[in-house]
């Protein structure tokens, strides 16, 4: 690789590296050997996700020698499908343990600059806050959630309530952070959401206890909002009710009433 490749945390990374058989040529690592694997460490050194022979995600082989007919190429070892959802941003590490006919390959293992996680962007106010959504979620959380993985997650909820209620009120509201704080409703129902959103991540949002989650946090925004003709059952400052649809104004010709009739 001549460029270090940049992945989102939402992406799947993938990352492919020579062996050098100690000729001045390629070739594959012993593949029967016990111990060949690659491990990834994120920008702070932690073990987020290991490739063996046979596993998941599994190394793989190649060749592109005769694509290229030239000796810049030969075996390689691919390695794909790595979940970044857990690392941290910055240049992720390979930690290489391979052997060539029963001899470690030097150094082992072999570090080599695997790839860049790009530091997501959270925009907009946040509505709540990591430790908050982390009292909400029942069960215990798994060492691999980061708190900005949270902060991602309280992001992507704020906007949702933003995009429910610009109907009657005018979004976004004051962050969790300001003076004048998130309304705590409007931070009841983020908690929740943000919450359900994380069990989302970990695969077990339709667990009952955390479907009750989105459930209480969709109840809550359907009774800040209007219904049938009736105010809300909860009505925070600067309702203004939903914004008319037609803008216009009514005028007259001689024919009558020009179209479109409100409404």
């Amino acid at each position: 690789m001549n460029s270090l490749p940049v992945f989102s945390r939402s992406e799947k990374a993938g990352f492919d590296f020579r062996v050098p058989d100690g000729l001045g040529h390629w070739t594959l690592p012993d593949w029967d050997d016990p111990d060949l694997k690659v491990e990834f460490r994120d920008a702070g050194g932690t073990v987020r996700a290991a490739a063996t022979a046979g596993g998941d995600p599994p190394i793989l082989q190649g060749n592109d020698y005769h694509e290229t007919q030239n000796q810049e190429g030969g075996p390689f070892l691919y390695v794909g499908g790595i979940e970044l959802a857990s690392f941290a941003a910055g240049v992720a590490e390979a930690h290489v343990y391979a052997r060539v006919s029963g001899v470690e390959v030097f150094p082992y293992p072999t570090v080599l600059a695997a790839f860049e996680v790009a530091a997501g962007s959270v925009e907009g106010p946040l509505y709540s806050t990591p430790a908050r959504v982390a009292a909400e979620l029942p069960g215990a959380w798994p060492e691999e959630f980061t708190e900005e993985m949270v902060s991602m997650a309280i992001a992507e909820a704020s906007r949702k309530i933003d995009a429910f209620l610009r109907v009657c009120y005018d979004v976004p509201f004051p962050s969790i952070h300001d003076e004048t704080p998130t309304p705590a409703v409007v931070e009841t129902a983020c908690r929740k959401l943000s919450a359900w959103q994380c069990a989302s991540f970990m695969g077990r949002a339709n667990a009952r206890a955390d479907e009750e989650l989105y459930q209480r946090a969709l109840s809550l925004l359907m009774r800040l909002t209007p219904s049938e003709g009736k105010t809300p059952v909860l009505r925070l400052p600067g309702y203004r009710g939903p914004v008319s649809a037609y803008r216009g104004e009514l005028s007259r010709s001689d024919g009558g009433v020009e179209w479109p009739w409100p409404g």
